[in-house]
């Protein structure tokens, strides 16, 4: 057998008023009742309004005020109205004629080419290294972090493209590692 405490539904009471013999008998509402708002029924409270007002008021329609974030139409005629309109711009292009333009744009493209292809680019990568410089002092510790651990950070990066390594002390057990690499 078990026990469990809930709270009383409406069959377990009506199943008391049965047991104790009280009829259950709905309750009868009255109708429901016009009211007035606190000043209309004391005539000098805040807010009161005089008979002749309250009448008035009746027959009024109801407004409803709510305030919404501007939307795009709005703002642009706020804009507009603050502003003005921007000024006027307009565009005249002379047309080249078609083989004096490929010729002008081929010769523009091979010699912004060539040179952009001359230029020598190098990437710089900056990391923070949990571990003192003086751990990091030597070619080959530099190397072995670079290989082991940073340049695997990178795709397609090995360390023939790296062409710098400095080594900062960054606080007591920390070290900030840059290195420059050759961009292909």
């Amino acid at each position: 057998m078990s026990f469990r405490e809930e709270m009383a539904g409406r069959e377990t009471l009506a199943a008391i008023a049965e047991a104790r013999g009280e009829a259950l008998q709905p309750v009868q509402h009255r109708a429901p009742s016009p009211t007035q708002f606190y000043g209309d029924r004391i005539s000098n409270a805040p807010g009161a309004v005089s008979p002749k007002t309250a009448r008035a008021l009746d027959d009024a329609p109801e407004v409803t005020v709510t305030f919404l974030p501007a939307g795009r139409a709005t703002r642009a005629a706020i804009d507009l109205e603050l502003h003005g309109e921007g000024p006027q711009i307009e565009i005249h292009e002379e047309p080249l004629d078609e083989a004096e333009e490929s010729l002008e744009m081929e010769l523009a493209d091979s010699v912004e080419l060539t040179a952009i292809r001359r230029l020598s680019i190098e990437q710089q990568h900056t990391f923070i290294v949990r571990a003192r410089s003086e751990e990091l002092a030597t070619l080959e510790s530099r190397n072995l972090l670079l290989q082991e651990r940073l340049l695997k950070t990178l795709a397609d990066t090995q360390l023939a493209d790296v062409t710098k390594v400095v080594v900062e002390s960054h606080g007591e057990e920390a070290s900030l590692v840059r290195f420059w690499t050759q961009v292909r």
